[in-house]
C-alpha cells in the first residue's frame, strides 16, 4: 500500500491521526527504506517505532502501551508523516508529481538546465558531491572528490558539548542521513571514491560512542552500518589489500566491543598475500595475549575461530570453542551436526549434560543446550534413562529441567559470557531423526 496521509488517516482514524500530527516534531533518528521507516519518538517517554507499508495495509510496531493493546498509535502516524515530509519515500501521488516535474524539465533549454544544476550545486552540498563524482569519472582524478567526502563526514560528526541520551538521537539521525548518501554512491559504482570517507565515519563513530550516553544504541546502530558499508566498499573498490588486512586485525584488537567486524565481510577484498598477512597478524596477537583472560582475548579468539571456519577446519574450530571456563557447547554441537558428524555431536551433548550446561532460558545458544532438544535427542536414540534425568517432578508437582547424576542444570544463562545476538542458533531441520532411523545416519542434510 502506498504511504500517504490518506492511508495513515484510514489506518489510525481521525483522532489518532490528529494526535500523530502533533508528534511529528518529536521524531528522531528517522531512517527509511523503500517500504519501511524506522525512528524513535521523544516525548515524555522515548518509544521505538517501525512502520511498514509493503503489504496491502499499513502495519507497524511501537513500544508504547497503546500499540501493545493492538492499536495503530499516534507514534506510527508521526513517523509516517515524517517519512513523507523527508521526501525519501514514494507516496501515492508521486506519479502525478513526477509527470509535472518531467514536463517542466523537458520544456527547459540546455542553458536553463545548466543554470538550474549549478544553482542547486551551490545550495545543496549533496548535489555538488554528486557532480564531483561525475567529474571524477570523466577526469580520472579522484583526490578532490575523496577529500570532499571525508570533509563531509568530519563536519557531520562534529558536535559541540556533551551528547546526552536525548541528543544521541540527533547524532544518530545526522549519521543516518550521511550514510544514506554514501550508500547511494557505493551502490552506483563509486565505492572507491567514498571508501575513505566510510572508514573515517566508522572510526569517528566508534570513538563518539565511548564518550556519550547512547543507552538506546542508536549511534551504535549507525556505527555498525558504517562498518558494513565500509566492508562493501572494500569489496567493490580497490583498496591496498595488504594494508586492509593489517588494519582489520589492529582495528579489531583495539575494539571496545563495537562495532562487529568479521573476516567473512572482508575476505573477498583480500588476495593470497593479504590473507597470509592477516593470518600472521592474528597469530602474533594470539601470542601476545596468550596469558590474558577471555575478556581480553575475545576478539583474537573470534578471529582464530573465523579463520578455522574459513579454512573448513572443523576440528580446529571445535578445539577453539572448547577452550576456557565456558566451552561453547551449543556452537560445537551445531557445527558437528551440520558436518554430518552425529556421533561426535552426541558425545558433546553428553558433555554439556555432565557440565550442567542445559537451560530452558532462551531455547539454547552458543554456550547452552535446550533441555527440549537434548531430551528429544536421547529419546530418538532410545536412551530413555538419560532423558528421564533431564525432567523430574518438583515438590509442587510441576516439571523442571534437572540432572540427577550430574551437576544441577538450573543455573541461569545470564552467568555465561554475554553473547552477540548475531550468534544465536537453534536446533532445527531434521535433528533429531525419527526413532526408526539408526544413529549413525544422523545429519542435518538427511
Amino acid at each position: 500500500m502506498p504511504l500517504s496521509e490518506s492511508t495513515l488517516l484510514q489506518a489510525a482514524g481521525d483522532l489518532i491521526f490528529a494526535r500523530g500530527e502533533d508528534y511529528v516534531r518529536y521524531v528522531r533518528g528517522l531512517r527509511t527504506t523503500e517500504f519501511k521507516a524506522y525512528a524513535s519518538i521523544q516525548g515524555k517517554r522515548v518509544y521505538t517505532v517501525e512502520l511498514d507499508w509493503s503489504g496491502p495495509q499499513l502495519e507497524g510496531f511501537c513500544t508504547c502501551p497503546h500499540h501493545a493493546d493492538g492499536n495503530f498509535c499516534k507514534h506510527l502516524v508521526a513517523v509516517g508523516l515524517a517519512a513523507i515530509d523527508s521526501g525519501r519515500v514514494a507516496v501515492d501521488d508521486a506519479s502525478t508529481t513526477d509527470d509535472a516535474l518531467q514536463a517542466v524539465v523537458q520544456a527547459m533549454d540546455v542553458d536553463e538546465l545548466r543554470d538550474l544544476v549549478l544553482t542547486l550545486a551551490r545550495r545543496d552540498p549533496g548535489v555538488r558531491r554528486m557532480l564531483e563524482v561525475r567529474a571524477t569519472t570523466a577526469s580520472g582524478d579522484d583526490a578532490q572528490a575523496k577529500a570532499e567526502f571525508e570533509a563531509y563526514v568530519r563536519n557531520t560528526l562534529t558536535f559541540r558539548g556533551y551528547i546526552d541520551y536525548r541528543r544521541s538521537f540527533e547524532v544518530a539521525g545526522a549519521a543516518s542521513d550521511m550514510l544514506d548518501e554514501l550508500e547511494t554512491h557505493v551502490n552506483s559504482g563509486a565505492a572507491e571514491l567514498v571508501r575513505p570517507a566510510l572508514l573515517l565515519a566508522l572510526t569517528e563513530m566508534r570513538e563518539i560512542i565511548g564518550k556519550v550516553d547512547d543507552s538506546d544504541g542508536v549511534i551504535a546502530e549507525q556505527c555498525q552500518r558504517a562498518a558494513d558499508l565500509y566492508a562493501q566498499a572494500c569489496r567493490l573498490g580497490n583498496p591496498d589489500r595488504v594494508e586492509l588486512a593489517t588494519w582489520l586485525v589492529k582495528f579489531r584488537a583495539d575494539s571496545p566491543g563495537w562495532p562487529n567486524l568479521v573476516l567473512a565481510d572482508f575476505v573477498d577484498a583480500f588476495d593470497e598475500k593479504a590473507l597470509a598477512t592477516y593470518r600472521r597478524a592474528v597469530a602474533a596477537l594470539d601470542r601476545k595475549l596468550a596469558d590474558r583472560d577471555h575478556l581480553h582475548r575475545f576478539e583474537v579468539d573470534a578471529m582464530l575461530l573465523e579463520l578455522a571456519d574459513h579454512d573448513g577446519d572443523l576440528d580446529r574450530a571445535v578445539h577453539l570453542l572448547s577452550q576456557g571456563d565456558h566451552p561453547q557447547y551449543g556452537a560445537i554441537v551445531e557445527r558437528l551436526r551440520a558436518a554430518g558428524r552425529a556421533e561426535d555431536a552426541v558425545a558433546w551433548i553428553d558433555r554439556a549434560v555432565a557440565a550442567g550446561r542445559i537451560s530452558s532460558y532462551g531455547g539454547g545458544n552458543e554456550y547452552w543446550l535446550s533441555p527440549d532438544f537434548v531430551a528429544a535427542t536421547y529419546k530418538a536414540l532410545g536412551r530413555i534413562e538419560m532423558r528421564s534425568r533431564l525432567f523430574a517432578p518438583t515438590s509442587s508437582g510441576s516439571r523442571q529441567s534437572r540432572t540427577t547424576a550430574f551437576s544441577s542444570i538450573s543455573r541461569p544463562a545470564s552467568t555465561a559470557p554475554k553473547l552477540n545476538t548475531r550468534g544465536r542458533w537453534s536446533m532445527r531441520d531434521n535433528w533429531p531423526p525419527t526413532a526408526s532411523r539408526p544413529a549413525h545416519s544422523w545429519s542435518s542434510s538427511s
